[in-house]
């Protein structure tokens, strides 16, 4: 009991790098607040948008692509210019006749339903210099009703399905939605965008704290100085590095709980919560183990404080950016996201992004207790790995 006591007062002392995340933390929360009231307010006024003069080529007429025209015609001008040449085109889009024309490729649909990234699933379009907002609208609508048509054929809609429903939901609800396995429609709100990405943000903050504060607190103990001193006392090299490893865990889980308490603050009466407590507080507890065991092989090492920070911060930041937690996963490319797989950031990602809106993922029980599997693989083979270096380590010094 007294080492473990002692752990803490030695980890009181690194108040600067607990400060430092927390500080971290309050300035993205407050960031992710002014940012997710600017969306959703942008969001509300593009439902009263002033309508647009809108042509369009379809060489597809897939059940998609007709739909799409069907989406757009409710709060735009629609002129199908199949007859008109392209030559013809761009003299009415240089002149303003038509804001945007948009060429839907043959193949489109299909592209679309199978999941495929081809020059057949790319719109492509003109527009004048200074039809900026326009195209930007546009785009955002376009874009929106591709993501909810996708949505419903990986449920299991049919194309025909998919794209009268996409319609009938797209029509008066902001284009940030969350579609879940039960068909339903979840509208957002801030407290909700707050919850996603807080969640999406835990790994890389948590990381940095653990790593920094409580694994320099056990680098601390496992020097000789302090080492010899512990030791010429009735305390076994077992006890003190039993002591070390609950010390870590106690810290991890105090964190967790801190946040999932501002979470449930900030997210309690959202549909979103409501729904889905269970998936962030499972997550988020999992990823907590992952990374303690991380911290655990970090401290393993006779590392400087300078060398940890180092470590711990490319490393943190590497993850961060091949797993989604900083760029969303759907920018990534497919390179980035196969390197991205053998990062335990990445597990915890997807489980969020099964909640996220426009992620392109669908929430699902068994991806769910596959993602949680993984991390605890990481988690038992990190910590399999820092029993290793220790033993080494302890045999060398014997």
């Amino acid at each position: 009991m007294h080492l473990y006591k002692h752990f803490f007062k030695m980890l009181a002392r690194e108040k600067m790098s607990i400060i430092l995340y927390a500080i971290i933390f309050a300035v993205m929360v407050g960031l992710l607040s002014f940012i997710a009231n600017q969306a959703i307010d942008n969001g509300n006024s593009q439902n009263m948008a002033v309508s647009s003069d809108i042509s369009y080529k379809d060489m597809d007429d897939s059940y998609l692509s007709r739909g799409l025209i069907e989406y757009l015609s409710i709060n735009n001008n629609l002129n199908n210019y199949s007859d008109v040449s392209e030559l013809r085109v761009i003299d009415l889009v240089y002149f303003r006749v038509t804001a945007y024309h948009m060429d839907i490729p043959s193949g489109f649909g299909e592209a679309i339903t199978n999941g495929e990234e081809s020059d057949d699933s790319q719109i492509k379009y003109s527009a004048s210099m200074n039809n900026g907002p326009v195209v930007v609208t546009v785009d955002d609508q376009i874009n929106h009703y591709i993501s909810v048509y996708a949505s419903y054929i990986k449920m299991g809609y049919s194309e025909e399905e998919a794209a009268s429903t996409a319609i009938e939901n797209c029509k008066n609800e902001v284009p940030s939605s969350i579609y879940t396995k039960d068909k339903e429609l979840i509208g957002q709100d801030l407290n909700e965008v707050i919850v996603q990405y807080t969640s999406q943000y835990y790994c890389y903050l948590l990381f940095g704290l653990v790593c920094l504060a409580v694994g320099s607190v056990i680098i601390k103990n496992n020097k000789n100085s302090v080492a010899n001193r512990i030791e010429s006392g009735p305390v076994s090299k077992l006890k003190r590095s039993l002591v070390n490893t609950i010390g870590l865990i106690t810290s991890g889980i105090a964190v967790w709980f801190i946040f999932n308490v501002f979470i449930f603050i900030v997210g309690f009466g959202t549909v979103l919560y409501d729904k889905y407590w269970w998936v962030l507080l499972l997550n988020s507890f999992v990823t907590t183990l992952t990374i303690c065991s991380i911290a655990s092989v970090f401290s393993s090492f006779p590392l400087s404080q300078n060398s940890l920070s180092m470590i711990t911060n490319i490393s943190g930041l590497a993850m961060s950016f091949l797993t989604g937690v900083f760029v969303p996963t759907a920018v990534l490319g497919a390179d980035v996201l196969r390197i991205g797989r053998f990062l335990p950031f990445y597990w915890s990602v997807k489980v969020n992004n099964m909640l996220i809106p426009g992620s392109g993922e669908v929430f699902s029980k068994n991806t769910l207790l596959v993602c949680l599997g993984v991390q605890i693989l990481f988690a038992i083979a990190f910590g399999v790995v820092s029993i290793l270096i220790k033993n080494v380590r302890a045999g060398k010094r014997a």
